[in-house]
């Protein structure tokens, strides 16, 4: 009957439709993963802008790509476009609520611009349905000692080394919050920093404050 053929021609047409729809899925997907790479090469020699263009393009495709806005933040961050760097970790957490990058780099901007109130309260909200790591107990941390709270800096690095007893700055921090009342500790976790720099790199910056302070004790 007409009625069956045409039942029959629509299923084939749905199904068509269906595998057309997954192929350009798939199109879409190999291409973010092309442009990830190629982002991330130009990051790797430190062609900023290559990298910000190919986050772009990313976002042409896939406008809710959280990683991306990430990754973007964590750039304009290094180029100190705090604006920018704030908008897109918070377009990361308006796309994922529950993505912890996003609120640890939030936390961070917040810190690094002086605004430790801010950082403690994305870390608190955060705490609420994450259990806590390494980092978010650093930024914590350093969110306080910015507002000159020892004590509770101190036991948020505390924390940190509990998640992770090599984890380099919170033995840094640890030294530095130390200094000026128990030298015997702030030697301690400023010599296990230095011997933790060459093993776990990406901190080699903290290096000659560490060595400085040493020096003095």
């Amino acid at each position: 009957t007409d009625a069956g053929v045409r039942e029959k021609v629509t299923a084939k047409l749905e199904k068509l439709a269906r595998s057309e729809s997954q192929i350009e899925d798939i199109k879409k997907k190999a291409g973010v993963e092309r442009l990830l790479d190629e982002a991330m090469e130009a990051f790797n020699v430190g062609d900023m802008s290559g990298a910000l263009q190919n986050y772009e393009k990313i976002l042409e495709l896939d406008s809710e790509h959280v990683m991306t806005y990430y990754n973007m933040a964590n750039i304009f961050l290094e180029l100190k476009l705090m604006e920018k760097a704030k908008s897109a970790y918070e377009k990361t957490l308006a796309i994922n609520p529950f993505y912890v990058f996003g609120s640890i780099g939030l936390a961070r901007l917040h810190v690094f611009s002086g605004q430790p109130d801010k950082a403690i309260e994305v870390l608190r909200d955060t705490l609420k349905w994450y259990g806590g790591d390494h980092e978010v107990s650093l930024y914590l941390g350093l969110a306080y000692a910015f507002k000159k709270d020892t004590r509770k800096a101190i036991e948020a690095f505390e924390d940190s080394l509990q998640w992770d007893p090599t984890y380099p700055p919170a033995h840094y921090y640890m030294g530095i919050q130390y200094q000026s009342w128990n030298q015997d500790l702030a030697k301690k976790h400023l010599q296990t920093f230095l011997q933790l720099v060459p093993l776990r790199p990406g901190y080699e910056n903290l290096r000659p404050g560490a060595e400085k302070i040493l020096n003095k004790l």
